[in-house]
């Protein structure tokens, strides 16, 4: 069930924590990258710079991946001091995507 993956985390410390997460509400600017299950893109949220990773829910059921999305969610989230790992500022989902 991919809610567990976005369920527990919204915003870091870093960002408004109140803010809900609207697709309509982020500037797409570039595609950094993709994937056999999805794609990175260069974003803009709140006139912050970002990268999202967008990945295809229909893709991580095929190749029964869901498990490694929740793994690399977990990693993201539990290192977020790191200064060598990227900071997770969000989960979210859409009827055809996870987000992060």
């Amino acid at each position: 069930d991919l809610n567990v993956i976005t369920k527990p985390y919204q915003w870091s410390d870093n960002l408004n924590q109140t803010s809900v997460v609207l697709l309509h509400n982020i500037s797409f600017h570039a595609l950094l990258g993709h994937g056999m299950s999805g794609s990175v893109y260069w974003v803009k949220y709140s006139e912050r710079d970002f990268a999202l990773k967008a990945l295809r829910k229909h893709r991580i059921f095929e190749a029964n991946e869901f498990e490694c999305v929740k793994n690399e969610r977990d990693i993201l989230l539990f290192s977020r001091d790191n200064p060598f790992i990227i900071q997770l500022y969000a989960v979210f989902h859409d009827f055809q995507r996870v987000y992060f």
